[in-house]
């Protein structure tokens, strides 16, 4: 329905204009809205619409739009947001019409089970919208955006709260529900990774700067512990982030500090740095691993585009809770040194050193090493990270501290030491299949044979 008035009590005659309407799919799309439906990214359904533009006696414009949201179906996959059709929502948006084809958004309220918006224009600074509520998902704040003067300037975000939910960011799939590679055989899921282009897509979407002060950062759903006290500054596009720094600490006050660094380019090489005092604490706020304990952590990498990785992972200090996989190692011998090793909860470790490159969903290890007085482990291999495959060497060698010793010796040493990080006895397995129940194929020989040795009776690997 339309309908139009107009006065003419003045020389500039007051006009109104009203549309009511409603909006489905095809007309959602020409708006630019994604198409999607519960917890995925975009919005589906019907939209009834309410259009008002007047016009007053000035030659002032304004225009608001109203829109029932119920019977529509929406997802913001990034802040864990979704909503259902048939749940009550609704949006109301009021704007000025500025010359020759612009507008100024004076207000905007936006309401759903989990989504509460409230923001107006600060009449002083032109382009910014004060935002007293906001409430997406688990992500609960204020602020305010400043719209960027010019086309190609970017939008600036200050926004400080109680939470900020980024697992949809972090852990997608837990956003979504099982993915493909959930689903996928270890076969369609290689594949699938294979066929990944080399390069990332370039970033979409507006430019922007951000600083961010939230109490609390949601990484993963519950029971994921989360990190306290962030701070965060940076810049990107789209979902990429370009250049930041973040700081943030766990429930004992354990340090987090994070930075990414870009350098002009093109090529844009990306500098990674990242320390936590408890390694531990994080990767059980990523809910990625729940078996180590402490470790002071720091991870330094390169990469070019999105998908390709370059780095070194070092944690000093810290225990393995469980070690399954190592368990299944070995199982049935018996070593000096792991009675020491395993005393107290898990395994206790010195340090571990892990160089590893990331690329199409692989992650690669390049002579990884981890060690106490008392043990020493190596790996190399890869490690699918979308179909869960696994396929590593591994040496472990007992009695760390002792058994290295001889390697160290001039000239002699060269008999006893095979690898970096290897020793006189050790023992040799190759990991494949799925990474949590991997087959393991131990070389029981290479246990009585010292480093050079082995080597040249091809004991090195348990390959064959």
């Amino acid at each position: 329905n339309i309908t139009a008035t107009a006065g003419f009590d003045s020389k500039q005659p007051a006009i109104n204009f009203s549309l009511q309407t409603t909006a489905g799919n095809t007309m959602l799309r020409r708006f630019g809205l994604e198409s999607g439906s519960g917890a995925k990214q975009g919005i589906t359904g019907t939209v009834p619409l309410n259009v008002l533009i007047a016009q007053d006696t000035h030659g002032k414009s304004t225009i608001s739009l109203k829109a029932d949201l119920t019977n529509a179906a929406l997802g913001v996959t990034a802040l864990s947001w979704s909503k259902n059709s048939g749940s009550a929502g609704r949006l109301d948006v009021a704007a000025r019409l500025d010359e020759p084809a612009g507008f100024t958004i004076q207000k905007i309220s936006a309401h759903a089970p989990g989504l509460a918006i409230e923001a107006v224009s600060d009449g002083a600074a032109p382009g910014r919208l004060d935002i007293s509520q906001l409430q997406i998902g688990g992500t609960v704040g204020s602020g305010y955006i400043l719209a960027p003067e010019r086309s190609q300037g970017a939008w600036l975000i200050d926004l400080s709260g109680t939470a900020l939910d980024v697992t949809g960011i972090v852990n997608p799939s837990e956003v979504r529900g099982a993915d493909k590679a959930a689903t996928a055989t270890p076969a369609t899921a290689t594949a699938a990774a294979k066929a990944a282009p080399a390069k990332a897509a370039p970033p979409r979407g507006p430019l922007w700067r951000a600083t961010l002060k939230f109490d609390r950062l949601v990484m993963a759903a519950p029971p994921a512990p989360v990190l306290e006290n962030l701070i965060f500054t940076g810049d990107g596009q789209g979902y990429a982030l370009f250049d930041g720094q973040a700081s943030a600490t766990g429930e004992a006050k354990q340090a987090m500090k994070f930075s990414l660094i870009r350098t002009a380019g093109p090529p844009h090489l990306e500098t990674l740095h990242a320390e936590t005092d408890d390694g531990g604490y994080l990767l059980r706020c990523l809910d990625e691993y729940q078996n180590l304990q402490g470790g002071v952590t720091s991870i330094d990498a390169t990469y070019d585009d999105q998908t390709d990785l370059n780095g070194q992972i070092t944690i000093h200090k810290f225990r393995l809770l469980k070690a399954p996989i190592l368990g299944k190692i070995l199982q049935g011998l018996s070593l000096y040194g792991m009675l020491e090793a395993t005393s107290g909860p898990g395994l206790a470790f010195d340090q571990l050193t892990a160089p590893f490159a990331i690329s199409n969903g692989v992650l690669t290890l390049k002579n990884a090493r981890a060690f106490s007085d008392s043990l020493g482990l190596t790996a190399s291999g890869t490690i699918g990270l979308d179909d869960g495959t696994i396929d590593l060497d591994t040496t472990v060698i007992p009695a760390y501290a002792l058994n290295s010793a001889p390697g160290k010796i001039p000239i002699l040493g060269k008999l006893f030491s095979a690898e970096t990080g290897g020793g006189l006895f050790a023992v040799s397995a190759t990991l494949t299949g799925q990474r949590r129940d991997p087959s393991v194929t131990v070389n029981p020989l290479s246990a009585l044979t010292p480093g050079l040795l082995r080597s040249l009776f091809g004991l090195g690997s348990s390959k064959p």
